[in-house]
């Protein structure tokens, strides 16, 4: 999510090349393998294969690839799913969204933007649709 939105914002403002130059910093995927490898790694040590095959294989790719557990929608499942989650700030979600040719314009609102729709349509391309999936695209709307 983070690679893929950053990638869009930055190629919406012509900052490709801030682009690469982040994604390839070394101080950077230290960081990065620092976080997420003992995690991984305790993980696999403790649940070995059913790790793999429970949370990367079933909660990512199947949930990504099919319907699992009854949880299906169609393409538009969560533009009808965000106003009702929002429900108590109908009247600010309509507000910034008449907003957003201004946004557009400056770069932290652009980027709030191109986070909340990449995610909204990843997860509207998913096969598995569940109402707080919509929240992870929801956030930079806060």
């Amino acid at each position: 999510m983070p690679g893929a939105t950053t990638l869009i914002y930055c190629l919406s403002a012509g900052r490709f090349r801030d682009w690469l130059r982040s994604v390839f910093n070394p101080a950077g995927w230290l960081i990065l393998l620092a976080v997420t490898v003992p995690w991984y790694a305790a993980a696999l040590a403790i649940h070995g294969q059913d790790f793999i095959n429970g949370f990367i294989l079933k909660h990512n790719v199947e949930r990504f690839s099919g319907s699992m557990e009854g949880h299906s929608g169609s393409l538009f499942y969560y533009v009808l799913m965000i106003p009702v989650l929002l429900l108590p700030w109908l009247s600010w979600l309509i507000a910034s969204v008449r907003r957003l040719p201004e946004d557009w314009k400056e770069p932290l609102p652009r980027f709030l933007w191109v986070w909340f729709i990449f995610v909204t349509a990843f997860f509207s391309l998913s096969g598995t649709k569940l109402p707080h999936y919509a929240l992870y695209g929801c956030t930079p709307l806060f």
